[in-house]
């Protein structure tokens, strides 16, 4: 797994899991990203402090489970 530098996440993301690529998909703690869901791909990270290469999913964990699903089910 990807390993993102502790300045990065310390007080802004949580890592949930991961893909095969060593990518990495984040919650977000802190005020500015609280609750919302991220992918972060490590392949276009520039530095360690840009933060071009995170990539918005949904707003909340539940909004992220449920586009994991092709039926009209919801889980929120």
């Amino acid at each position: 797994m990807f390993k993102i530098s502790d300045e990065q996440r310390e007080g802004i993301l949580n890592l949930i899991g991961n893909d095969p690529g060593g990518n990495v998909i984040c919650l977000g703690i802190n005020k500015e990203y609280y609750e919302t869901i991220y992918f972060w791909d490590h392949e276009e990270e520039l530095n360690d402090l840009d933060m071009s290469n995170m990539y918005f999913l949904a707003n909340s964990i539940y909004e992220f489970l449920d586009q994991l699903y092709e039926n009209s089910k919801s889980l929120s």
